[in-house]
């Protein structure tokens, strides 16, 4: 409906956000689309979760069978591997945004495997694993936004086994924006994808991410950042593979 309507108010301006808009075949000249590189975060995630294991057993917990979700899944499995290529990754997918009872009877099943750093695109089901962690004594790491520093104050016994939370920079990108708006600057007509160079996205960096992780690795996960910015490191993306390619990159890394 959008790709209709919105020619017709060609003064009106739109910003899409966390959604990329097709310019090419429709007449868009007063859009602008961001979509964020879930896959880059989810490698910094990756690569800290291997460092903080004491097991070399990881574990994914996803809510859907989608492509953004593989996304986070195959960015944190090269995460992983480039900080530790011995790394062993448990999958599992809740099939469902909202079912938080399945997703934590599934980060405990993987607990039971061995795996002792969780890392959950799992949409609202993230708190099942979060209590999972907690009652195992295990690191999670949280997906989204900062859930160690929204949960210290309810429920501190959780925030304490969040090292960091792998984000979306989305409130500080539509800022970024709105100041370029308002300075004239903005450029509609087009799609921009923003990844750790663009401080699109990253790892959250409080309290907690100083209290758990250790200097050395800080400064490791600060390196690796770096040589992402840098285009030293090119994280593949998973939005377009097949659910059989999907499935052999889970093979791949199961213990």
């Amino acid at each position: 409906i959008l790709y209709k309507i919105l020619p017709e108010y060609p003064d009106v301006r739109l910003i899409a956000y966390d959604d990329e808009l097709n310019f090419e075949q429709n007449n868009l000249a007063n859009a602008i689309s961001v979509t964020y590189k879930q896959n880059e975060c989810s490698f910094l995630a990756g690569a800290l979760a291997a460092k903080l294991s004491k097991t070399g057993i990881l574990g994914v917990v996803g809510c859907l069978e989608s492509p953004v979700i593989h996304d986070f899944m195959y960015g944190f499995v090269q995460g992983a591997q480039y900080a530790d290529p011995e790394v062993k990754i448990l999958n599992s997918t809740v099939g469902s945004a909202t079912d938080a009872l399945k997703a934590k009877e599934l980060a405990i099943a993987q607990i039971k495997q061995g795996a002792d750093v969780l890392y959950p695109p799992a949409a609202n089901g993230v708190i099942g694993v979060l209590e999972a962690g907690a009652a195992e004594k295990v690191l999670v790491i949280g997906v989204d936004s900062d859930r160690a520093s929204s949960l210290k104050g309810s429920n501190p016994e959780i925030a304490e086994i969040i090292p960091t939370s792998a984000v979306k920079n989305v409130s500080e990108s539509l800022y970024r924006l709105a100041g370029e708006f308002d300075a004239g600057t903005l450029q509609f007509g087009r799609h921009l994808n923003l990844g750790v160079k663009e401080d699109g996205v990253g790892l959250v960096d409080n309290e907690f991410y100083q209290k758990l992780v250790p200097e050395e690795t800080r400064a490791f996960i600060d390196e690796t950042a770096g040589k992402l910015s840098a285009g030293e490191i090119q994280v593949e993306t998973a939005l377009y593979m097949t659910a059989e390619e999907i499935e052999k990159i889970r093979e791949s890394v199961r213990p």
